[in-house]
């Protein structure tokens, strides 16, 4: 079996993956997608390599080191990331720094508790690559999702799993150390936030906003503006979209209650001034 079929298949899905994460707004959807090319990927590898022989113990060691890990340690990845994004989504900042806090310190002990072979990989030795990476080893089995990756000897290696556990390892703690320096910017940023306390309902400021960003009031898409009142607030759970979509179904006569609510207060208050 060639080789470089197999190079070019993993470099597509890596296109893929940049692709997709350049017009990532809903992290959650993107890392989905993401899984599933992957998982697409690593299935197309196993049904090639379970009934094809490669043609030296060069492209197999290649494989089982190069290009098996690479694909399973993205698709941990990500899998770590949709688990981050779905325990996170409905936490505090202070929340999700926990979180990354732990998961940092998880993988830092598994990376200290698997020293010796770490560090086999970063001194880039070689000399048990053939007792480490060609099939028919017995590495630790790893089935996500429906996806029996390491089912059949002849797709598994002694130490493939543990390097791509590795590689994943290394992602996550890039991932959580810049999360949690972005999360300490924010907090930093939101100490001086202001004591005003909103005293309408969610919903009012949802169409409030949604009048300013119809002016063009902001130079920002409508889900950042109504963070940035969210955080200045320190309102919880302000769901720009559920919110809006409520707005926009209402009787056209009642479409702007609050704002026609602030007119009338404003025009009342303008009055008074006027008759003194």
């Amino acid at each position: 079996m060639r080789i470089q079929p197999i190079n070019n298949l993993v470099k597509n899905i890596e296109l893929q993956e940049v692709k997709i994460l350049s017009n990532c707004t809903q992290p959650i959807t993107s890392y989905n997608e993401i899984l599933k090319i992957y998982g697409n990927g690593i299935s197309v590898l196993k049904k090639k390599i379970v009934l094809s022989k490669f043609d030296s113990v060069k492209d197999e060691v290649y494989f089982f080191k190069d290009l098996k890990p690479l694909l399973l340690s993205r698709y941990m990845y990500y899998h770590a990331l949709l688990d981050i994004e779905l325990k996170s989504t409905d936490y505090k900042q202070c929340r999700k720094t926990n979180i990354l806090k732990q998961i940092l310190k998880s993988c830092q002990m598994w990376i200290d508790g698997n020293s010796a072979f770490v560090g086999y990989i970063l001194k880039e030795q070689t000399h048990l690559d053939q007792l480490y990476f060609r099939s028919s080893g017995k590495d630790n089995f790893f089935d996500l999702d429906p996806l029996t990756i390491n089912a059949n000897d002849s797709f598994t290696s002694r130490k493939g799993f543990t390097l791509a556990s590795y590689y994943s390892k290394r992602y996550l703690i890039k991932y959580c150390q810049v999360g949690i320096t972005k999360l300490k910017k924010i907090k930093k940023n939101s100490s001086n936030k202001s004591n005003l306390n909103w005293n309408k309902s969610k919903i009012d400021l949802i169409e409030l906003l949604m009048a300013l960003h119809a002016n063009k009031s902001f130079n920002c898409d409508f889900k950042t503006l109504v963070s940035a009142f969210s955080m200045f607030l320190d309102l919880d759970k302000l769901d720009p979209y559920n919110n809006s979509a409520k707005i926009k179904t209402r009787h056209p006569d009642s479409r702007t209650k609050f704002i026609d609510s602030c007119k009338s207060a404003i025009n009342t208050q303008i009055d008074q001034y006027l008759d003194q």
